[in-house]
């Protein structure tokens, strides 16, 4: 059984790493605001340098040069100065990512412009403007961010497109000075990917021990309550329905008492499994305290809760836990269901289900009351 858990964990890590299918919204707006602190920061970096290197270009570059360079790399550093002071919309991973992409675009500006200006630069002018080594400056500021294998793959193909692609244009496809780059290129984006992938799998272990039950694996009940609260201002915000589920695992204490707490914590788990087979992203599935679950359904109005609701129910009733004695434990569960109302606030939401749950419990237990 634990060999199993424990291909389940890494098989599901490993996935984590590719794509964002499986990551929670909680986790995508820390990644968002990750992404955005940062950007801010390299904005400020290149807005100032770019400024400062006015002077270089007016003190050492050809004077057939210096005007278009310069205006170029001026509106560039203010590209990068209006980033690094505008506003930007907090807990969004794709605002985050638009930010970044704005980022690398006015790199890529500068990058194409300068070229044209400069077609047949000699290596020292082209490095005194700084557009020869811009590409491989993007690729190695990627390497700050925590991102997945298709995140990453996307921003460095483009970079790589913007690079080939001029070249292509300007007929150097096959230079030396070209293949050498374009090798060096690959090898830094090698290591860009895997410095991308280790800070995000560092995050990812981070977040999941700081808002995780150890236990069953499932959300705790901090992270639930924060996550609970985003997710009531987005189904406010977009009108959209969002329905919750509280779950009380019933005559808990007799099986802690008959059979002893190993054997209760045994149920605590085999229930957090199968909540985590049933409710997937962006639904999360969380223990509330004691054997008390929940679960938040974005996007989902009441009749399809009462339909996850009702599956829970039946399995958990099909459920059987063995105890080293050989006994079967049976496992039912009362289910509470209740929709968010217009204007309603986290706290009411919670209290409403928490009666419907009493009133399940009341009407017999194994069973699913709706509000």
């Amino acid at each position: 059984m634990a060999s199993s858990l424990s291909a389940v964990f890494y098989r599901h890590n490993l996935l984590d790493l590719i794509y964002t299918r499986n990551h929670s919204r909680d986790f995508c707006a820390i990644r968002g605001d990750y992404f955005t602190t940062r950007m801010r920061l390299m904005a400020t970096v290149f807005a100032v340098l770019a400024t400062l290197w006015l002077a270089i270009d007016y003190l050492f570059l050809d004077p057939a040069y210096q005007q278009p360079i310069s205006l170029l790399r001026a509106a560039v550093a203010g590209l990068y100065a209006w980033m690094a002071i505008r506003p930007v919309r907090q807990h969004d991973l794709r605002a985050a990512h638009l930010y970044l992409v704005a980022f690398v675009s006015f790199a890529s500006v500068f990058y194409i412009g300068a070229r044209q200006i400069m077609p047949h630069a000699e290596m020292a002018d082209a490095m005194l403007v700084g557009y020869y080594f811009l590409p491989f400056l993007l690729v190695s500021m990627l390497a700050l961010f925590p991102m997945t294998v298709v995140e990453s793959v996307g921003y460095l193909l483009a970079i790589g497109a913007l690079f080939w692609g001029h070249e292509w244009l300007v007929g150097d496809m096959h230079d030396i000075v070209t293949l050498g780059n374009a090798w060096l290129l690959g090898m830094m984006a090698l290591m860009a990917v895997w410095a991308q992938l280790s800070q995000l799998h560092m995050l990812l272990r981070l977040y999941r021990e700081a808002t995780h039950d150890v236990l069953t694996g499932l959300t705790n009940r901090r992270a639930l309550m924060n996550g609970l609260q985003h997710e009531v201002q987005i189904a406010h915000q977009t009108r959209q329905p969002l329905s919750v589920l509280l779950m009380d695992l019933d005559h808990f204490k007799r099986i802690n008492d008959v059979h002893g707490h190993i054997m209760g914590d045994a149920v605590l788990r085999q229930f957090g499994a199968l909540l985590a087979e049933v409710i997937h992203a962006p639904s999360v599935a969380a223990r509330f305290g004691g054997e008390e679950f929940f679960a938040v359904l974005p996007d989902m109005p009441k009749p399809d809760a009462m339909a996850v609701a009702e599956t829970i129910r039946e399995r958990c009733a099909a459920l059987v836990v063995d105890s080293p004695m050989g006994e079967r434990i049976p496992v039912t569960v009362s289910i509470g269901v209740a929709q968010l109302n217009a204007n309603e606030a986290t706290s009411q939401l919670i209290c409403r289900v928490d009666e419907v749950l009493y009133r399940a419990k009341e009407g017999g237990r194994n069973s699913v009351s709706v509000a």
